[in-house]
């Protein structure tokens, strides 16, 4: 609500004043690229001296935007090299993550006592996974 105040307050002058600039400026004259003969150009129009005011404003804007544009090329290629940095970083850490929890997960297993499949008895402590009974369960991963 804020934003569309100062808009309006601030856009409602600035439109003001082009529009008085127009209607103050409306005579015509002569525009023309060819500085050898301005009397005869060979390559001129007339047009109201607003939209020549008008005109070299734009286009004073618009090539103020093409060079910051391009000023700034360095910081939008930087930008680009981190965020492939940061994605490359971030599949690293969920490796690493994924390998210090299967690790954990794989040692807690050592200590907890392994089930037999072929008496149906619970083996006690961490020799049970040297057994062929219980190496053949399947390994919990952690994932």
């Amino acid at each position: 609500m804020i934003k569309r105040i100062l808009s309006l307050l601030l856009g409602l002058p600035i439109l003001v004043v082009l529009l008085l600039v127009a209607l103050a400026n409306r005579h015509t004259v002569m525009f023309s690229l060819d500085p050898v003969t301005p009397e005869q150009p060979w390559l001129g129009i007339e047009v109201p001296l607003w939209v020549v005011l008008y005109a070299g404003i734009l286009l004073g804007l618009m090539a103020g935007g093409v060079a910051t544009w391009m000023r700034q090329s360095k910081w939008r290629k930087k930008a680009r090299r981190l965020e492939r940095e940061l994605a490359m970083e971030r599949v690293a850490r969920k490796d690493l993550e994924r390998e210090v929890t299967g690790g954990a997960s794989a040692r807690k297993n050592v200590n907890k006592p392994a089930f037999s499949a072929s008496s149906g008895k619970v083996l006690p402590g961490p020799a049970a996974n040297t057994t062929g009974a219980a190496s053949t369960l399947p390994a919990k991963t952690g994932t």
